[in-house]
């Protein structure tokens, strides 16, 4: 998959600031859709597990900065138009008749917590 849009600005202030995303494209099935990064990037929370998101819509990218709880190295993942990612495709089902097709990011990996990003669910894989 190929990231198309990031959506790197920040709220105005006073307006509670939307979860990071971004637009990608799976050319193999013809599919574009908004990947949603995992709940803990981008939270209000004021603890260092939790790292820092910092939105650079000039250069149209997100990136985020955490420290590995484990090794206590600082590390970082980013995403910028164009970048290649892999992306878990798979279908939910919101009622018994409707189905949305999700994207879950695989890679980059965005802080702790490895790929599932909280959503469970299995699905096929494109790049």
């Amino acid at each position: 998959a190929y990231v198309l849009d990031v959506d790197a600005a920040s709220s105005s202030s006073g307006e509670k600031a939307e979860p990071p995303s971004f637009t990608v494209i799976v050319p193999r099935y013809g599919i574009e859709g908004r990947v949603k990064l995992p709940k803990h990037v981008g939270s209000d929370v004021d603890d260092d597990a939790a790292g820092t998101l910092t939105r650079d819509p000039e250069r149209h990218r997100i990136e985020y900065r955490w420290k590995d709880a484990k090794t206590g190295e600082d590390k970082s993942a980013s995403v910028t138009v164009f970048d290649k990612v892999k992306v878990r495709i798979w279908v939910r089902t919101v009622q018994e008749n409707q189905r949305e097709l999700v994207l879950d990011l695989v890679s980059p990996v965005f802080g702790k917590g490895g790929d599932d990003n909280g959503r469970g669910g299995g699905g096929g894989e494109g790049e």
